[in-house]
């Protein structure tokens, strides 16, 4: 087990771009590196980052931040680049219980509109790892304009997605191929998601009873026909 602070140091992870981690990972396996001890490697740090990541983040705060999403007007959730597919993932699952949420910045033509619609009663939840992807950064200025409350979630409390941020989340990223892990991330989003629904009552579950109903009804999953 490691403190906060000591897993703030060894949740980071400095990035020096893909090829040269893709060089390093290549050399290692041609100097006789074997496949079970890489997978055996990658098992390890997965593990190490979800611990890293949970021993970063206040219970009190993810549980305020939870809060805050379920009285919220509006949740975007603001994700681009190597990050989009966890930010759509997350808003997907929340709006299954909520009617809330909306990923921003998926379709180029619809961000104008969703940008119009930010204010000081909505949230958005941004993720941004290294190497900080511009379009997030800029859309999380334009919350900050619309005074729209500011969740970051990313790698360094020294992230410029930090810097302007009301409230920051750290996932450890550190991983053994080139591309900085996803976990920790995905760890926080499942948390934050599934706290919202514990502390919700009969109108998420009708929700997700509808939704069921609905799948069922059109086929849309094998085990549900």
């Amino acid at each position: 087990m490691c403190t906060r602070q000591a897993c703030r140091v060894t949740a980071k992870d400095t990035y020096s771009g893909y090829h040269d981690r893709a060089k390093a990972l290549h050399g290692s396996h041609a100097g006789g590196e074997q496949t079970a001890q890489f997978h055996l490697a990658y098992g390890q740090q997965s593990m190490r980052n979800i611990h890293e990541t949970m021993v970063n983040a206040d219970p009190l705060v993810i549980d305020g931040i939870a809060e805050r999403l379920r009285h919220a007007r509006r949740v975007f959730v603001n994700a681009q680049m190597g990050q989009r597919h966890i930010g759509s993932y997350a808003s997907y699952v929340a709006s299954l219980a909520f009617d809330n949420w909306e990923a921003i910045g998926i379709e180029p033509s619809g961000v104008a509109s969703q940008v119009r619609k930010l204010g000081a009663e909505d949230v958005m939840i941004c993720l941004s790892l290294r190497p900080y992807a511009t379009q997030t950064l800029a859309l999380a200025k334009a919350g900050v304009t619309a005074s729209t409350y500011i969740i970051a979630i990313t790698d360094s409390p020294h992230s410029p997605l930090a810097m302007l941020a009301d409230e920051v989340l750290l996932g450890a990223t550190a991983n053994q191929h080139f591309f900085p892990s996803q976990l920790g991330a995905l760890y926080l989003f499942e948390t934050i998601i599934g706290l919202m629904v514990a502390k919700s009552g009969n109108t998420v579950q009708d929700n997700l009873r509808k939704i069921e109903s609905f799948s069922i009804n059109h086929g849309e999953y094998d085990e549900w026909r």
